[in-house]
Parts: C-alpha cells; structure tokens; sequence
C-alpha cells in the first residue's frame, strides 16, 4: 500500500508538473501573439483556441496577421481599392481583430481562385493559403467560434503575468542548480 501510495503521488507531481507547463506554454504563446498581432490577450487567446481546433498552426495565423498589419501601415488605401473595411478602435488604433475578419470575408467572397489567390498575396502575404481553412469559414462563422471559447480557455494579462513570474522562477532555480 505504502508502495502504491508513494507511486500514486509521484503520478499526481507528474501531472500536476504537465499542467502547469502546458498551462505556461499557452500563456506565453498566447503573449507572444498578442505582441505580434497588436490584439489585446483574451482576443489573441481566442485566436490561439480556434485555430487550434481548426488544426492550423498559431504561428501561420499570427504571420498572416503581422503581414496585414505591415502592409495597412504601408499601403493602407491597398485594402480600401479592394473593398476590404478597414476598422480603427475609439483612440484611432488598428482594429486588427476586425479587420482581419473583414479580410478574412472579402477572400472568401472571391469566387475565382485566381484572383483570391492575387488578391490573398496582395493583403496576407504568400502564406496566405495556410489561412485557407480560416477563409473557408468566412467571418460570421469564425466570429462564432472566437465568442464561443469557454471563459477557462482565456487568458488575460494577469495570467501572462503568472506564466512569466513562474517562467523567470523556473529559469533562475534552474541556474541555481547548474551552479552548485
């Protein structure tokens, strides 16, 4: 019994030890897009969340977005000769959540492959194919899934704050013992 005790609780660090790591995972891969992006965390988390259930890659979906940020800085009228609606937040910043939906519904809404495919490299850059599961459920859909992420799947600035304490922590413990 002693045994199975002793086994059972090394399980239960185990675990505990996964979840916390994989809990620190997210929150700073959900930081590094909301830095990227220029979204604020609980948007860029429901990003993170959709995506992945999409089955695409966090890190296509926050270049898809850099791409559209630096080409609205470069060329914003670019976007407004194609129909795509630019939307600005109350303080006059990008609405980036907004218009990457807006982007997202004006490529979809091109019947021709060939000139989504002009116009998707113009406004996302050549990697826009691998935002094509995103495009093929257009804008009403993906505003759907992003509201529906479960209020346990967001994370906000205090927990990215948690997960770089713990992470500093982490790294200094670890230094200590690399010391000795």
């Amino acid at each position: 019994a002693a045994l199975f005790a002793v086994a059972a609780g090394a399980a239960f660090v185990k675990f505990a030890g996964e979840a916390i790591g994989a809990f620190q995972d997210l929150a700073l891969a959900v930081d590094k897009f909301s830095i990227a992006s220029g979204m604020k965390a609980e948007d860029a988390s429901r990003w993170v969340e959709v995506a992945g259930d999409l089955g695409i890659n966090v890190d296509q979906v926050q270049t898809a977005m850099g791409r559209m940020n630096r080409t609205i800085g470069e060329k914003p009228n670019l976007f407004r000769d194609l129909g795509v609606d630019l939307v600005y937040a109350a303080d006059g910043s990008l609405d980036v959540n907004a218009t990457f939906l807006n982007t997202i519904q004006h490529l979809k809404d091109i019947k021709d492959p060939a000139q989504r495919a002009k116009e998707g490299v113009k406004l996302l850059g050549k990697g826009w194919t691998d935002m094509a599961l995103l495009i093929d459920q257009g804008s009403s859909n993906l505003s759907a899934s992003l509201a529906s992420v479960s209020d346990a799947k967001i994370i906000d600035e205090t927990e990215i704050g948690k997960a770089r304490n713990f992470r500093d922590a982490t790294n200094e413990l670890k230094d200590q013992f690399e010391d000795l």
